[in-house]
């Protein structure tokens, strides 16, 4: 059984993939210590081609082919087959540092965490500018749940920051919602609920190529990502019911990124100016006990009178509309 299994959605990203490719496989470890599950998604240019000759080359590459049906179809298409210990999500147009796995893998082995945490920088397509979130040297940290939540507060959702133990995600049965957008939102939380112990690296090993043509930054529908964030919002609202005490840190978490979510919800609704979506999505939040300030008592201060300006805002565009 490999280590580590790599997955990645592959679609037309043929001027990236290869370049993903290889900064996995030419790495300081043997390749029989994991495997790459590249999940082709339909694509329509010669990205499969690309890695079809890749994979001649390297025997721990495997491909599956699919139609086209998203990111989250995809991944969880890849979590099924895959047989490593852990699990670590890449985007085919995105790469990873120079011998930096061998590091990454003798923290899976020593430590052993549900989770492993890592930093990341961001670049940028034909640009030298750089951002992110670790350092060149970076130190292992490790936390409880509970420990994490209180040092990341608001921690990131992008599933290419977090190694996953396979079996830690099988068990409590975790997998990507489909048919929505903002996939992360809704899995990360989840996942470092379940994980027992957490280890932070803060090292930026993750390099995330920020371009124009990808699927966070491409237009899409705003009805689809008004209903995507409230599906979020009561899929992580049910959640909490589910498996949060009310004095837990957790709890409060929930109840502020649910309160968020709903806010986001309206507020996309105005500026798409859809005043009978604002009208429909109020009154299912509303239904569903989800409107800001039903869970007053789990929000800080700031969120509660951020929550309550809100509020203000959303009566008068009601009247107005």
């Amino acid at each position: 059984m490999p280590k580590l299994s790599f997955i990645i959605p592959l679609y037309n990203a043929e001027k990236f993939i290869e370049k993903c490719l290889l900064s996995i496989l030419q790495q300081n470890v043997p390749i029989q210590d994991y495997e790459i599950i590249v999940v082709n998604d339909g694509t329509k240019d010669d990205s499969r081609k690309i890695v079809s000759e890749m994979q001649e080359k390297f025997s721990n590459i495997k491909i599956i082919d699919q139609e086209n049906s998203g990111p989250s179809v995809t991944r969880n298409r890849g979590l099924r087959v895959a047989t490593g210990e852990y699990v670590w999500f890449i985007d085919s147009d995105d790469y990873i540092i120079d011998n930096s796995l061998q590091e990454l893998l003798d923290i899976l082995t020593m430590p052993s965490p549900d989770i492993l945490y890592i930093g990341y920088k961001k670049v940028y397509e034909n640009k030298r500018d750089e951002k992110g979130t670790g350092e060149r040297n970076g130190t292992a940290q490790p936390y409880t749940n509970h420990q994490f939540l209180k040092k990341f507060k608001s921690f990131p959702p992008m599933v290419w920051l977090y190694i996953y133990r396979r079996t830690m995600l099988t068990e409590n049965r975790l997998s990507f919602p489909e048919g929505i957008m903002h996939e992360d939102e809704e899995f990360t939380p989840k996942a470092l609920f379940f994980a027992k112990k957490i280890i932070h690296f803060n090292r930026a090993i993750y390099c995330y190529l920020k371009r124009e043509a990808s699927i966070t930054s491409s237009p899409w529908n705003p009805l689809i990502d008004i209903n995507s964030k409230y599906e979020i919002c009561h899929s992580l609202a049910e959640f909490s019911k589910a498996h949060s005490d009310s004095r837990d840190i957790w709890q409060s978490y929930f109840s502020r990124k649910t309160n968020r979510l709903a806010i986001n919800v309206l507020d996309l609704c105005i500026a798409h100016n859809k005043p009978k979506l604002f009208k429909e999505k109020l009154a299912q939040l509303k239904r569903n006990r989800l409107y800001p300030l039903q869970a007053k008592a789990s929000l800080g201060i700031k969120d509660y009178l951020y929550a309550r300006y809100k509020m203000i805002q959303f009566n008068r565009y009601l009247k107005r509309n």
